[in-house]
């Protein structure tokens, strides 16, 4: 996954882009505009996950300068979702001693991702279809109240 980020340098004693280089990554970049009024120069980068190097170089007649930085782009995460199908309510009164619960769950990639407790045991014995984002688990459970907590 990439991001945009739009940058800007002040670059002085140069009068046009082309004595103007930008690097992402080792590669120069394409696009960039140098206002020469106001001596700043922009572009807009894509950056990749994890560690993005950009350097700009100015030349002149007199010489060049250069600066590097490094920018850590960490891809946004979105928080899981559960939506119960079965039980729906927190409070339910069954008659058989297995019980399936059914939940749909977004942005988890796999049912290693979800932990379900019965009264206060592991159970990781559930499956999840990505496609469909349905979480679904057999249960057994104990004469009288059980817990039953979905996690993810």
């Amino acid at each position: 996954h990439q991001s945009t980020l739009p940058i800007q340098y002040v670059v002085q004693n140069v009068s046009s882009a082309s004595q103007i280089t930008l690097m992402l990554n080792g590669v120069p970049v394409q696009g960039g505009f140098f206002n020469n009024q106001t001596n700043v120069f922009s572009a807009t980068l894509a950056l990749i996950e994890g560690a993005n190097t950009i350097t700009i170089n100015a030349t002149n007649n007199c010489g060049q300068d250069s600066e590097t930085i490094v920018v850590y782009y960490t891809q946004p995460c979105d928080d899981p979702i559960i939506a119960m199908i079965n039980p729906i309510g927190s409070q339910l009164s069954v008659t058989s001693a297995q019980f399936d619960v059914q939940a749909i769950l977004q942005n988890v990639s796999n049912a290693n991702e979800v932990q379900l407790s019965v009264n206060g045991s592991i159970d990781v014995s559930g499956s999840y279809n990505h496609i469909t984002q349905v979480y679904h688990n057999t249960i057994n459970l104990q004469q009288g109240l059980n817990t039953v907590i979905v996690t993810v």
